[in-house]
């Protein structure tokens, strides 16, 4: 960790950050993050969300699947940027939480 201790919530509830390169770009490479490494808890708190995104894609969201794939990959050592778009898609999941997705059968 670095000199300050790392705070998605405020990060999070501020509405002028973006993170440098939203995960659901093509483009965006999870291992190239230089953030801080995460303490133990947050590596927990990364894991678990992870777990809960992969529950929310057997079971109805789709729409996340690519995404959740990406940061999949961090899973060991997640870095406190990686955690951060993980919660981003949970504020997702607050934005479109009235959306449905649409299949064409034919």
């Amino acid at each position: 960790m670095g000199k300050e201790e790392f705070d998605y919530n405020k990060k999070l509830s501020d509405i002028k950050y973006s993170s440098q390169q939203q995960c659901s770009t093509l483009n965006y490479r999870p291992e190239m993050v230089v953030s801080d490494e995460c303490s133990n808890a947050q590596i927990q708190l990364f894991q678990n969300r992870i777990g809960i995104l992969r529950w929310t894609v057997q079971l109805e969201r789709i729409d996340i699947a690519y995404e959740l794939s990406i940061l999949s990959r961090c899973l060991d050592q997640p870095r406190t940027e990686h955690l951060v778009q993980a919660l981003h898609i949970f504020n997702y999941f607050d934005q479109h939480k009235n959306n449905e997705l649409a299949f064409d059968l034919a």
